[in-house]
C-alpha cells in the first residue's frame, strides 16, 4: 500500500551545453551534390573537439544523476522526476546532491581555466567549420553546466483540501488517485526494463558460453554479470515503492537464483550455468504476470 508520508517526491534537473552543431551549409551542398533531400542529410560538427575538460564536466553529472536514479523511483512522464522513501532521502540522496553540486562545480571551474585552450584547439581541428559565436564568452559559461536536485512532499489524495464543492473535491481527488496509481504503473514499467536487460543478459551469456575442444573460450562473460545483478535487487527494493509482492519475489529470487553462483564457479561448470541460465529465464517469463497493485 502507497503511504504518501513516507516518501518525497524530488526532481534532478541537469544541464550542459550541447556539443555537436548541425552545419546547414554543408547539409545542403551534400543534399546537391548527390540529388538528395535535405532533410536525409545529416552534417554535424563537434563543438568541443573532444575536449577532455568538458567530457569531464559532462560525465560527473551523469554519474551523479544515474547514483540519484538507482535509489529512487520515477515519479510521473515528466523527465527527472523522482520519488523515494524520506529515509532514502535523508541519509543518501540529499548528501549526494550537495556532493554532485560540489564535485560538478569543481569540474566547471577546470573547464573555465582551461577555456580557451579549449577553444583554440577547436579552432585547430575545425579548421574553416570553426565559427567563433558557437563559443560562449567564459563568463556566461557557469551557467551552461548544472546538476540542481529540489524535493517536496509526495502528494496524498487525502490532504485537506478545500473547494467549495464537494464534487470538483471528488473530482481533484479521482485524479490524484489516478495519477499515482498511473505513476505506479510507470515505476513497474521501469523495473521491467532493468529486469529484461541485466537478467535477460544473463540468460545470453550464459547460455552461449563454450569451451571448444582445443580449450578456446567463446562468448566469455565478466565478474560483472553476477555484481550486475546484485545490484539490481538492491535496486529494485528501492523502486518497490508501494511494497509489490510480485516485485519482491522477482527481487529474492534474482538473489537466491540468478546470483547464488560466483562467475568463476559458473565458468568451471555446465551444470551450474544451465541451472541458473534457466532460472533467469523464469524469471523473464514471469514478468508478464506481475500485478501492479
Amino acid at each position: 500500500m502507497f503511504n504518501p508520508d513516507a516518501y518525497i517526491v524530488f526532481t534532478v534537473e541537469s544541464k550542459v551545453p550541447g556539443n555537436t552543431i548541425t552545419i546547414k551549409d554543408e547539409k545542403k551542398k551534400i543534399a546537391q551534390d548527390n540529388a538528395a533531400s535535405e532533410e536525409c542529410v545529416n552534417a554535424t560538427k563537434e563543438k568541443w573537439a573532444r575536449a577532455e575538460e568538458y567530457k569531464d564536466t559532462v560525465s560527473t553529472i551523469n554519474k551523479y544523476r544515474n547514483l540519484i536514479y538507482d535509489k529512487s523511483s520515477p515519479w510521473g512522464k515528466r523527465s527527472g522526476e523522482r520519488i523515494a522513501t524520506k529515509e532514502m532521502w535523508l541519509n543518501e540522496i540529499e548528501a549526494l546532491a550537495s556532493e554532485a553540486e560540489n564535485e560538478v562545480g569543481k569540474k566547471v571551474v577546470t573547464f573555465i581555466s582551461k577555456y580557451e585552450e579549449v577553444v583554440n584547439h577547436a579552432k585547430a581541428k575545425l579548421g574553416k567549420l570553426y565559427v567563433s559565436t558557437d563559443y560562449p564568452k567564459r563568463d556566461e559559461i557557469k551557467s551552461n553546466f548544472y546538476i540542481f536536485v529540489g524535493g517536496g512532499a509526495a502528494p496524498d489524495p487525502d490532504d485537506n483540501v478545500t473547494f467549495g464543492s464537494p464534487e470538483v473535491e471528488k473530482r481533484f481527488k479521482e485524479r490524484m488517485e489516478k495519477k499515482i496509481k498511473m505513476n505506479l504503473d510507470i515505476i513497474i514499467d521501469e523495473i521491467n526494463d532493468k529486469v529484461v536487460e541485466i537478467v535477460g543478459r544473463v540468460v545470453d551469456r550464459l547460455e552461449n558460453y563454450t569451451i571448444t575442444e582445443d580449450g578456446k573460450v567463446k562468448n566469455m562473460f565478466r565478474d560483472s554479470l553476477i555484481t550486475n545483478s546484485r545490484d539490481l535487487a538492491d535496486i529494485i527494493k528501492y523502486m518497490n515503492i508501494n511494497n509489490n509482492p510480485d516485485v519482491e519475489k522477482i527481487r529474492v529470487k534474482i538473489l537466491d537464483d540468478v546470483c547464488k553462483y560466483d562467475p568463476s564457479e559458473l565458468r568451471e561448470s555446465p551444470h551450474k550455468r544451465e541451472s541458473v541460465a534457466k532460472e533467469a529465464r523464469e524469471i523473464l517469463n514471469g514478468l508478464s504476470g506481475m500485478t501492479r497493485s
